[in-house]
């Protein structure tokens, strides 16, 4: 776009923009560069209304001093910088371009909030933090984020492969404890550096038509996890790190469940007589978790995201389903 007025549209729709995918920034791509379609996007403009919900849920007051985890564009830390002054905000990402680029951005309107460049799961250089907002997801809470907030102090974050958005209140730097505050906030997983993110993709490609190292029939529907999120859910909690497909052809549906150690599943459906196969391979049964999962469903109900509680300490992180009476190691 070379029209400035279509410009400040754009950055002002509430809708999340990729900007980089693998090692590849739209700062640099040029017109006519294709993203590799095998790797997946690695940072992007967060949909601003989300923003504001993560912050919305650490309850982030003035005079508090705030960790931003993930600066990406910047957007986040030049809002915190805006409310509480630059200097009450550090901003750390591990890729060094955003974290250059970013500071570089926020400079020309006057922004200048702290940022380093740093594995944000690792030793962060400072602690005392009244609030940590993280604008990635991971599966664990980093003990890291615990030493660097303060005892009573909170981190808003979202749990990798899921919607769930947590609050977690900080009791030391080896315990916490929360609750989902909100679900359909999604981020892009926690990364430790450049992303291949072709694994996934070769499992699929493998998975597509081959036959499985075991094949059975089954009775009845495939769970239908591409609209049913909260057995997605399940499952995920489950077995975490299940990515799901799902294609409908003229004579049949398909469904795949990959995972990067090179398990598979791919159920086929017939759409005219014929009893539904399951091909799968590798060394996790997906398919049972997935069937695990409708059979919790059907004996306590579907997974309710307001329910369930996070308990944090030195050796263990778990989210608790107490209708299921299930408690889900991370």
């Amino acid at each position: 776009m070379t029209d400035p007025a279509s410009w400040i549209g754009t950055a002002y729709e509430d809708r999340t923009l990729v900007t980089q995918v693998g090692e590849l920034h739209a700062d640099t791509a040029g017109d006519d560069v294709t993203p590799p379609s095998d790797r997946p996007p690695t940072s992007s403009t967060t949909l601003p209304s989300l923003v504001l919900r993560m912050f919305d849920v650490a309850e982030i007051e003035e005079g508090m001093k705030v960790l931003d985890l993930g600066t990406g564009s910047g957007y986040s830390a030049a809002l915190l910088g805006h409310r509480l002054g630059d200097d009450r905000v550090l901003s750390v990402d591990v890729d060094e371009y955003l974290v250059s680029a970013a500071r570089r951005r926020l400079a020309t309107f006057g922004r200048a909030p702290r940022m380093t460049t740093i594995d944000a799961t690792h030793a962060l250089p400072e602690d005392g933090f009244d609030r940590a907002v993280a604008m990635f997801s991971t599966r664990t809470i980093p003990s890291t984020w615990l030493a660097a907030v303060r005892s009573g102090g909170v981190i808003s974050t979202t749990l990798a492969g899921t919607s769930l958005h947590l609050r977690v209140t900080v009791t030391d730097a080896t315990h916490a404890h929360g609750r989902v505050a909100s679900h359909g906030a999604r981020f892009m997983p926690v990364r430790s550096g450049p992303e291949d993110g072709s694994a996934l993709h070769r499992v699929y490609l493998a998975a597509r038509t081959a036959d499985g190292d075991e094949v059975r029939a089954f009775d009845g529907d495939v769970p239908n996890i591409r609209d049913d999120w909260r057995l997605a859910l399940l499952l995920e909690l489950l077995q975490p790190a299940v990515d799901h497909r799902w294609i409908d052809l003229d004579d049949r549906s398909m469904v795949w469940l990959l995972h990067a150690s090179g398990s598979w599943a791919r159920a086929e459906v017939p759409k005219f007589g014929g009893r539904p196969t399951v091909h799968s391979s590798g060394p996790l049964d997906l398919w049972g978790h997935l069937d695990r999962a409708r059979h919790l469903t059907s004996e306590h109900g579907p997974i309710e995201p307001s329910s369930l509680h996070v308990e944090i300490d030195s050796h263990d992180q778990r989210i608790t389903w107490p209708a299921g009476g299930l408690s889900f190691p991370l």
